[in-house]
């Protein structure tokens, strides 16, 4: 009786033991199972927002996104000449301006257009949109003897051109403190475009970071910079103020 009593015990030992197993098994297998359909589900979507991004949004926000990662000389010394009258003009107005984004760059590390860049960018303030339409009218008739068309938002030679940003004063309304903030007119509210440029070009700007303006020598002519320039790169490149980072894609095809 005690030897039976014994293997009873035993054998329901067995079967607890390996009932336990195989639900912990199963448990384990439904875990792993949701585990891998998330990480599919994650990969495709980082898969499909890498191909939106390279196939619609970030070559519609820059036209030189699909171009060669370095400029040909000449096309470079296009842009050079573009900017040195741009600038020269903007000085002989005595208007508020400096340099911004990748030409702001280039100023401060190099002295010169960057290499990989693809277009340049001068922003000033317009307060007053009445004379800064009449400060864009003399700038056409300056430039246009050196074949440069200019519109309020571009300035273009031949195949190169340097977009010009407007700012505005405005007040914060939680903290009281003025801040420049750019004027985009064209862009319609809650857009793709108006997401993309939220991003890459932050609304509000501290004027402490830009005024009063310093000057340094870029391309031959003497152009207006932020007053603070690391903090103000921080601003505009706030993950890749520090590091060299094209946006264009065959600068990092090169890379690998």
């Amino acid at each position: 009786m005690k030897r039976r009593l014994g293997k009873c015990a035993g054998l329901c030992l067995k079967t607890c033991e390996c009932f336990g197993v195989s639900v912990v098994f199963r448990t384990a297998r439904r875990l792993l199972k949701r585990r891998a359909v998330r990480l599919v589900l994650f990969l495709a979507s980082v898969v499909l927002l890498v191909t939106v991004l390279h196939t619609r949004v970030l070559p519609g926000s820059m036209g030189y996104y699909h171009q060669d990662c370095y400029l040909q000389e000449v096309r470079r010394e296009r842009m050079r000449f573009l900017l040195r009258r741009v600038v020269s003009v903007l000085n002989e107005e005595n208007a508020t301006y400096w340099l911004d984004f990748g030409t702001f760059l280039g100023a401060v590390r190099e002295g010169d257009i960057l290499a990989h860049d693809g277009d340049m960018d001068v922003s000033r303030l317009a307060d007053d949109l009445k004379a800064d339409g009449e400060l864009v009218s003399r700038m056409q008739n300056k430039l246009s003897h050196d074949g440069i068309t200019v519109t309020p938002l571009i300035a273009r030679y031949v195949d190169v051109q340097t977009d010009l940003f407007r700012w505005q004063t405005t007040n914060n309304t939680s903290s009281g403190r003025p801040l420049l903030r750019v004027y985009y007119p064209f862009v319609p509210a809650w857009s793709l475009a108006e997401a993309i440029s939220d991003y890459l070009l932050p609304k509000d700007i501290p004027p402490d970071l830009l005024f009063p303006l310093r000057r340094m020598s870029m391309c031959g002519v003497l152009a207006s910079i932020p007053h603070r320039p690391i903090d103000f790169m921080k601003i505009r490149y706030p993950l890749t103020w520090y590091m060299s980072f094209p946006y264009k894609w065959k600068c990092w095809a090169r890379r690998n």
